[in-house]
């Protein structure tokens, strides 16, 4: 997940943008302990990217996860009693060292968010090898892949958990194959 995260290149990406392309390449578990982790890291990464952004990479991180609620508030037909635009500043109140951003700002980013879902990997229409090599030649996935230590391969799999790393792995050396 680091260095995932860490691939990505924020400087000079409005903030609504930087989020809706991070979240484009993978689906978000449904574990909100894992989300907390992704959101975490990527508001930091966000943050050292854009260092005049946020005054610090807490206010990113609480207005990421305040991003994805509105996105599924404002998008999923479940929720009948739809987040308002004055809901989502109300609810940003403080986020910023115990400051607030700006209506206008938090205006502009609920108006972006609800206009235009923002759409992740397993959401997307594209088919799923087109957007695997685009994906792969963007972020040189195949560069990432070789950093990372897979030691499960080299050794016997054992269970599940095994058969679905090694199934994994050879999905990326298929995928960096064909995008090449």
């Amino acid at each position: 997940m680091h260095a995932y995260v860490d691939s990505f290149n924020f400087n000079g990406i409005d903030f609504g943008e930087a989020i809706r392309f991070f979240l484009q390449g993978f689906r978000l578990p449904g574990e909100a302990q894992k989300i907390d982790r992704i959101m975490e890291k990527f508001a930091e990464r966000y943050c050292k990217c854009s260092p005049s952004s946020f005054s610090s990479a807490d206010t990113a991180y609480v207005l990421a996860y305040s991003v994805i609620m509105l996105n599924t508030d404002a998008h999923n037909n479940m929720v009948i009693d739809k987040m308002t635009k004055a809901d989502f500043i109300r609810n940003n109140r403080g986020i910023d060292n115990g400051k607030d951003l700006s209506e206008e700002y938090l205006g502009a980013l609920y108006d972006q968010i609800v206009q235009n879902e923002i759409k992740m990997n397993a959401d997307s229409s594209a088919p799923q090898g087109k957007q695997a090599n685009s994906f792969n030649r963007l972020l040189g996935l195949e560069g990432i892949l070789n950093l990372v230590n897979w030691k499960q391969s080299e050794e016997k799999a054992v269970g599940a958990n095994g058969l679905l790393i090694r199934h994994i792995q050879e999905q990326f050396k298929s995928q960096s194959r064909k995008s090449e």
